[in-house]
């Protein structure tokens, strides 16, 4: 079966980076929607650090924190001046209207566009390439797909 997203866990005495970590390990592909906060830059961390760069989608998008408006262009700026030094290729100035950012297999960077359906079928389209470029059956891409598809239909309403 696949799944989409991850159970709620109770941890007990076991921090929550080590289970983030150990789930990251035993998954083909992790989205991420980034956020100024310290665990999801913790989250980033680790992908970055342990997953392949093509294994890896960051979601930006304008969210509301207190009232306040934060753009996904003022979330991109914050995980440059963060992880620019962790990426190892240079990462897009801006993220120029596009809401996902991806990596090849070399690290280079990518930012797709969002431009509402058109943004959902190019990273399908990655996450074809990923699954092409380990040499995965059709059956694992339609899978990814049939996976993403739910995710990508609750989008819609704030892409």
């Amino acid at each position: 079966h696949v799944y989409l997203g991850a159970s709620k866990f109770k941890l007990g005495p076991v921090p929550w980076k080590y289970l983030i970590a150990y789930l990251m390990q035993t998954v083909n592909m992790v989205l991420l929607r980034y956020y100024t906060t310290d665990g999801i830059k913790e989250e980033v961390e680790i992908a970055l650090k342990q997953m392949v760069p093509t294994a890896i989608v960051i979601f930006f998008h304008d969210t509301l924190d207190d009232g306040m408006l934060v753009t996904a262009d003022d979330c991109y700026r914050d995980f440059v001046l963060t992880f620019g030094r962790i990426v190892p290729k240079s990462l897009p100035k801006s993220l120029d209207g596009g809401s996902f950012l991806v990596f090849d297999t070399d690290w280079e960077p990518q930012v797709i566009k969002s431009n509402r359906e058109d943004g959902f079928i190019n990273v399908i389209r990655h996450v074809g390439k990923i699954a092409a470029g380990f040499d995965a059956t059709i059956q694992r891409k339609n899978a990814i797909d049939k996976t993403l598809e739910p995710l990508f239909e609750s989008l819609r309403s704030i892409v």
